[in-house]
């Protein structure tokens, strides 16, 4: 399976030079919803509920007595049905999940480092987004005979609501692997256009080049490069001089009846057949 990338023309360029593919820390990324889990903190109702028996009052009582013995039962029992105590209760809970979130976006970013790609590289809007306004280049991967690659590249899906934890996890439990990986690849609808596809790996495991964290040794897994429509010479003379004969070079076209992209043989390649 042939995976896309976008880059801006000096990024590509230093790409193709170094051969090292940079991956991305998540708070890098332009969607400010990126490795943003949804937690649903408590409602009145929920509050409640939670303490709509005595049973349960004691019980919470008898949890937290050691932290409240200058409070008796009566005193307690009074307090919990407060509407100020709700109040400062609710308003100290949503403090905790902001801060909760922060922290998780700052802390899963130090660990994780994701290379974004497309099937699609005729995308009139990533090639304008990605691609410095249609002067980049976009370069085909092939990962499929790298078995641990492949094992941490998963689909993005996309949805009208980001993933959900429970409010628990504010207060020490710790999402699973394979609930960080749905965070970590789960998008709003309106990014569906880019039919994304996401290597997912711990920076201990990818190799670090003065301290930017990806792959080495790209040559083995590049099949294409696809020269942007508005690509200046220089950097098309660049590219086969590195890659003329060597790898597939392409070019993008634009369609003279709809908004649309092409792509086709490179005219210098013509005469090589």
């Amino acid at each position: 399976m042939l995976l896309y990338k976008y880059f801006p023309e000096n990024t590509g360029m230093l790409t193709l030079d170094n051969q090292f593919l940079k991956l991305s820390a998540p708070v890098e990324f332009n969607d400010p919803y990126e490795n943003w889990p949804y937690i649903k903190s408590y409602s009145y109702r929920d509050f409640n509920r939670l303490y709509d028996t005595k049973e349960k009052l004691e019980n919470l009582y008898d949890n937290i007595r050691a932290d409240c013995n200058m409070i008796t039962k009566d005193e307690f029992y009074k307090k919990i049905k407060d509407i100020r105590f709700k109040n400062a209760v609710l308003a100290a809970e949503s403090k905790i999940i902001q801060e909760w979130i922060d922290t998780y976006q700052q802390h899963i970013s130090e660990k994780i480092r994701i290379g974004c790609f497309t099937k699609d590289p005729c995308n009139i809007l990533m090639w304008g987004h990605y691609a410095d306004c249609h002067k980049g280049i976009a370069l085909g991967f092939d990962f499929s005979d790298d078995s641990n690659l492949m094992e941490h590249l998963f689909k993005v899906h996309y949805s009208k609501r980001n993933y959900g934890l429970d409010i628990k996890y504010c207060y020490g439990k710790i999402p699973s692997l394979v609930q960080m990986v749905e965070i970590l690849t789960r998008k709003y609808n309106a990014w569906k256009y880019e039919k994304e596809y996401r290597l997912v790996l711990l920076t201990n495991e990818l190799d670090n080049n003065n301290n930017l964290y990806g792959i080495n040794g790209i040559d083995k897994y590049l099949q294409q490069i696809i020269i942007g429509y508005k690509t200046d010479d220089k950097t098309i003379d660049k590219i086969y001089s590195l890659y003329g004969g060597k790898k597939q070079i392409l070019r993008c076209m634009l369609k003279n009846s709809d908004y649309c992209i092409k792509i086709s043989e490179d005219w210098r390649n013509y005469g090589k057949k």
